[in-house]
């Protein structure tokens, strides 16, 4: 395994390395377009008050040092997920309809052999999950989150309507097939 080319989020498993299995922490990453380091209450502002998240970072870790592999939404988020330059996964901006993406000379969705931090974290004994935005692409089932690693998503697949997704695995028929609920 290339270490570099997993550092990017490699560092969000080193609670789980240097802890007793026992007591794995739990894991909540909260990304949100558009808000920076100075808009919730936890770090200093006061413009729109974030009393949940202050709570959790109250109970739990706050980072002071963040880069984000790019300054809009897919690629960012692919960045985050993958551990990799978002380029390098195909994915340079937003991912827009097919015909757009081919004139950015990028994908349509992100490959779901692609290196993923929910594998990682299933590897360690952790259940995954994804509620909200996911704009990393997908087919008409909306299967890749699922594809990536994650065990239950809710998201909203490029549209406004909610979709939940659950591996069958995970059900008590446990057929091994992916489930819209």
């Amino acid at each position: 395994m290339n270490i570099k080319k997993h550092l990017p989020w490699l560092g969000a498993l080193l609670p789980v390395v240097n802890m007793q299995a026992e007591t794995k922490p739990n894991v909540v990453i909260i990304y949100i377009d558009d808000m920076g380091i100075g808009d919730i209450g936890c770090y200093g502002g006061k413009f729109v008050p974030t009393p949940n998240i202050d709570k959790i970072a109250q109970d739990g870790l706050l980072f002071n040092q963040y880069y984000s592999s790019a300054p809009v939404s897919s690629p960012s988020r692919c960045g985050l997920t993958t551990g990799t330059f978002p380029i390098t996964q195909g994915i340079n901006t937003f991912l827009n309809g097919k015909a757009a993406n081919k004139k950015c000379e990028q994908r349509n969705f992100l490959n779901d052999n692609a290196p993923s931090m929910a594998r990682a974290f299933q590897s360690a004994g952790y259940a995954t999950g994804h509620i909200g935005k996911w704009h990393m692409g997908a087919d008409a089932t909306c299967a890749m989150p699922l594809l990536l690693g994650i065990m239950v998503s809710t998201n909203i697949y490029q549209r406004m309507k909610a979709l939940t997704l659950i591996r069958q695995s995970l059900l008590p028929t446990g057929s091994g097939q992916l489930k819209t609920v």
